[in-house]
């Protein structure tokens, strides 16, 4: 029989291992910023850019996949796969001879970028319905903390080991969170683990052209700010983001089981939470990129 302090020592340990889950997206951000120097030292400045910008481009294409997936085949499966396959991008990064070695372990990192999302989801089914809240804001806590660690952590890694030492700082970490996410985290259910009936299928096509749409765009605004908006790449990247974005519109709006469902987007509540995270993203973001860079600036 289940007491109630074996309950909350229970969900005090779900609660810990999602926050060790989840920073490892951040991180993966966060902690290289401070390495662009040491990047561009190896790589060159293009080089130093392609692989800080290379998980971004992994990750938005993997966030609309994950979230429908872990519906799909089980919360816990695709916390614990994408945490591997982080797991051997960190450690391809860490020991790659070669720029396009490098840049590929960028794009296996990039697999952990949903994760936040499906984090939420579990918190939703494993909390009582009033802890869910504290639960959600202890889970991004995490994220706003590693913010602030990251660039002297990430500066400190630098200094002693090379770049190579803040990828085996995240391989080490992964290492150790994903046994004790296998033995923490909730089972998947029975419905789970069996074919999803209609309206929990994957409709695979239609998040692949939606994490496409998004990675030409940042790929497109990233090479804009480093080579010019008259840029021939640039140029042709706006209108492969239109096509792609008129693709998964006409792929979306009538099928019964979409990746996303656009109505939802018609809600105010839900558009001015989005509006509010891309503020909030690209504010964090671009502070976590540039204070780094400051601070490495000669006197």
């Amino acid at each position: 029989m289940t007491t109630n302090a074996d309950s909350r020592l229970r969900q005090l340990g779900i609660l810990a291992v999602l926050v060790l889950l989840t920073e490892t997206a951040p991180l993966e951000l966060s902690l290289v910023y401070p390495a662009a120097h040491s990047l561009a030292q190896s790589f060159g400045s293009a080089g130093a850019d392609a692989v800080t910008g290379a998980v971004s481009l992994a990750a938005v294409v993997c966030i609309p996949l994950l979230g429908r997936i872990a519906d799909v085949v089980g919360k816990k499966r695709v916390l614990l796969w994408s945490g591997a396959v982080f797991a051997v991008g960190s450690l391809l990064c860490a020991t790659a001879g070669s720029l396009p070695l490098l840049l590929l372990g960028r794009v296996l990192q990039g697999a952990v970028g949903g994760s936040l999302a499906v984090a939420y989801a579990v918190v939703r089914d494993t909390f009582p319905r009033h802890r869910v809240p504290v639960a959600l804001g202890v889970v991004s806590s995490g994220i706003g903390i590693s913010g602030i660690v990251a660039p002297f952590l990430g500066g400190a890694l630098v200094d002693r080991y090379g770049y190579r030492g803040v990828f085996w700082f995240l391989f080490a970490l992964s290492v150790c969170v994903l046994p004790l996410a296998a033995a923490a985290l909730p089972r998947d259910g029975r419905r789970d683990a069996t074919k999803a009936p209609p309206g929990r299928r994957l409709d695979i096509p239609g998040a692949l052209l939606l994490g496409l749409a998004a990675a030409a765009l940042v790929w497109g605004v990233g090479t804009g700010v480093r080579s010019g908006w008259a840029a021939p790449a640039v140029l042709w990247a706006l209108p492969v983001v239109l096509l792609l974005t008129v693709g998964f519109w006409r792929r979306e709006r009538d099928r019964p089981d979409p990746a996303i469902d656009l109505a939802l987007l018609a809600d105010p509540a839900v558009r001015g939470t989005l509006i509010a995270a891309v503020l909030t993203t690209t504010g964090t973001s671009t502070v976590a990129y540039l204070l780094p860079q400051l601070l490495q600036t000669p006197r």
